[in-house]
């Protein structure tokens, strides 16, 4: 039978913002429902996300301090200047990365991997307009024209002004970021992790939340956190190379802390890419 929460667990209190709480809005008193819940719809809703939750936090402790405070550290890169090219897509992305961290904690892993692969996709194509600011980036950021991940990574893959960078990962015997499959040769890891992540995004056959749970759901899978977990790490340092690149002048020393410079998360190529990319940067 299911159980309550015991009040000693600071998990069972739900908490609700008082107006002042936020940074925008009236500070008038809530008004009191209007149209409440039934209760039966409320636990219909509820009480697996709530379980997977509860189960997830109580396991993986650490893990979510890891990521929650990454989306931290993102929102100080971001920065305050509008005018940044930079600045809208990670504010952008910011939302993905605490969204995909809330459906993971809940159980919706496929619903968190496809969070992530809009934040490794706005992220490539912001830092390809920030570096290249063509009338088509422009018209895609106003809403009037598409931009695709493909045509993003093709541009930054060949751009002049990465030049130095590609050619020093190429020197180095690793492929580029954002270089294409070639004769055999895989793509950059960013396409490639943008490929795995398209699986999840497509709920492709083997990727869907039913297989991630190996039953139905949700419910807490460990496999899927952790999967889920070490494909946020990878996806936030990815991108973190890219910004760094993509930004002519900005705050780097918050970028760099994003990054997570370990062997057993990233492969050595993402290593490498940022370490050239902290020499071009003048750290």
């Amino acid at each position: 039978m299911p159980k309550q929460v015991p009040l000693s667990d600071f998990r069972a209190v739900r908490i609700v913002l008082e107006p002042d709480d936020f940074a925008l809005g009236a500070e008038e008193p809530d008004p009191p429902p209007s149209d409440l819940i039934r209760k039966d719809t409320w636990f219909g809703i509820s009480n697996l996300p709530d379980d997977v939750a509860i189960r997830t936090s109580g396991h993986n402790g650490k893990a979510l301090g890891e990521v929650h405070w990454l989306w931290g550290k993102w929102v100080e890169a971001a920065g305050e200047n509008p005018d940044d090219p930079l600045f809208a897509p990670m504010l952008d992305a910011c939302d993905d990365l605490q969204s995909s961290t809330f459906c993971a904690l809940h159980g919706f892993y496929r619903a968190g991997f496809s969070a992530l692969r809009n934040v490794l996709e706005v992220i490539t194509l912001g830092s390809c307009g920030a570096l290249n600011q063509t009338a088509q980036y422009a018209n895609y950021r106003s809403g009037s024209a598409e931009f695709r991940f493909g045509t993003a990574c093709d541009r930054l893959s060949n751009m002049p002004s990465l030049g130095v960078f590609n050619r020093r990962m190429r020197d180095a015997g690793y492929r580029s970021l954002w270089d294409a499959r070639d004769r055999g040769l895989d793509g950059g890891y960013a396409r490639l992790l943008y490929k795995e992540l398209c699986n999840y995004a497509h709920t492709r056959p083997g990727f869907a939340e039913a297989d991630l749970w190996e039953s139905n759901g949700p419910i807490y899978a460990r496999k899927a956190f952790l999967d889920w977990y070490y494909s946020y790490l990878r996806t936030v340092s990815v991108c973190v190379v890219s910004i760094l690149l993509g930004r002519a002048s900005a705050d780097r020393s918050a970028l760099a802390e994003l990054f997570i410079d370990d062997p057993n998360v990233l492969p050595s190529d993402v290593l490498k890419a940022f370490e050239f990319a902290q020499a071009l940067c003048r750290f």
